[in-house]
């Protein structure tokens, strides 16, 4: 998976099972933010794998083990990724020593094995691709596992991920898998094959797909939410210490880190809006989970990629650039981010705007009433709404909102995604 990390799928004999081991090289990882970035995700992972073990949510990697060795896997005994499967995997190996070539501090994950994708790839691999990569009645059981492991995550341990997006969700494939000759029998019967939560007096089912063949048993898709290079858990909210233990890292405190700018397309627009003046907090995750559910009720892409060539107007964005520069109390690290990384956080406002429908009328009704005094504000109604002194701009605006905005935008992406929304609620 990198220069660092390993990931190999090993048949456990003691446990008559497949997993999954991770082996990291703890010596490689010399930047002062990777080490920190690799023991928070360590961290987490171990956290939330309790939840799993303790049947509180099945919806993360339960860690089995977590051990540190002076060696290496060797390539004749584990494989590599020129040679996945070892002539004699499976065989009686001699004991020989390592070559002193692969000595060194690793860390060894043993895990279990996700037998799928991440949720975006294994859109991307279905049979029907594209519109049809999930049928509607696929949709709730995803969309609820996806949520219901956030609010684990944020009731058990307080944790935000800030990176939360469908390439972070794994998908297992849980399905009746031994089956004796009363196969079809046997096949009716798994139709029952589903998840059950129950949060307080409420519980909710979610049921089994149903079978493509006759003879096809039923399957569960569970969801994981993985990859916690990026979160933080609040030390005071969940009675542990806080990741990082910097101060500056909680619930409620400013957003005056680049850390908090992970994939920069979903950065919440709050963050773009306020600056250092928007508040850590769980909504950053909440933001990127429903623009991860606009990625799964289109069935195609994430939104950035079919608002590919909806850009912020030029006039808008210098006009931002030079109010983030500016202003640097408020918007110092956008500025820094600017300068990094030209026009994405432009265009990621922009985009946004157009995603919700923002200014479809005359006014910017749906903003909340503090935003209203801010210069920003005052900046984009000047720019995009119809009469003011940008005529072109506002006419790209309007043309971007009535082709691409969610729920009634007449991109066939949208359109497609519109109708499957409205198919949830029948």
């Amino acid at each position: 998976e990198g220069g660092c990390k390993q990931v190999f799928r090993v048949w456990s004999s003691i446990m008559q099972r497949w997993e999954a081991i991770a082996v990291i090289d703890v010596a490689a990882i010399e930047d002062g933010v990777a080490r920190e970035q690799f023991a928070r995700e360590t961290e987490c992972t171990y956290l939330l794998s309790n939840l799993v073990a303790q049947r509180v949510c099945p919806n993360f990697i339960e860690l089995f083990q977590v051990f540190r060795f002076c060696y290496s896997p060797t390539e004749r005994l584990w494989g590599s990724p020129k040679n996945p499967q070892p002539k004699r995997s499976g065989a009686r190996l001699r004991n020989k020593a390592p070559p002193e070539s692969s000595k060194g501090v690793f860390q060894y994950q043993r895990m279990e094995l996700c037998d799928a994708l991440d949720l975006e790839e294994f859109m991307r691999k279905m049979p029907e691709s594209g519109h049809q990569a999930f049928r509607v009645e696929e949709m709730l059981p995803l969309m609820f596992q996806m949520a219901f492991s956030l609010f684990a995550a944020r009731h058990q341990v307080a944790l935000c991920h800030y990176d939360v997006k469908l390439l972070n969700f794994l998908v297992q494939n849980v399905r009746v898998d031994s089956l004796d000759d009363n196969f079809e029998d046997k096949a009716s019967q798994s139709t029952h094959l589903g998840l059950s939560y129950a949060l307080g007096d409420l519980t909710f089912n979610m049921g089994s797909l149903p079978s493509q063949w006759k003879r096809e048993p039923a399957t569960c898709r569970v969801v994981k939410l993985a990859d916690f290079g990026t979160s933080f858990f609040d030390g005071a909210d969940s009675g542990q210490e806080s990741v990082g233990g910097s101060g500056e890292v909680g619930l409620g405190s400013s957003v005056d880190d680049p850390r908090f700018f992970t994939t920069l397309e979903n950065t919440p627009i709050d963050f773009l809006i306020l600056g250092t003046d928007a508040k850590q907090g769980y909504e950053a995750d909440t933001w990127c989970l429903g623009l991860s559910f606009v990625h799964l009720l289109t069935g195609a892409q994430p939104y950035e990629e079919t608002l590919e060539d909806v850009v912020c107007p030029e006039d808008l964005d210098a006009a931002i650039s030079q109010l983030w520069l500016s202003d640097a109390s408020r918007y110092r690290v956008l500025a820094g981010l600017d300068s990094d990384y030209p026009h994405v956080l432009q265009d990621t406002l922009y985009r946004y705007l157009v995603l919700l429908g923002f200014g479809f009328g005359t006014e910017f009704t749906h903003w909340p009433e503090e935003w209203k005094d801010l210069e920003i504000f005052n900046l984009l109604k000047k720019h995009l709404l119809a009469g003011g002194d940008y005529s072109e701009s506002s006419a790209q605006f309007q043309r971007d909102v009535e082709q691409f905005a969610f729920g009634r935008g007449t991109d066939d992406s949208m359109a497609f995604a519109t109708s499957r929304l409205s198919a949830l609620d029948d």
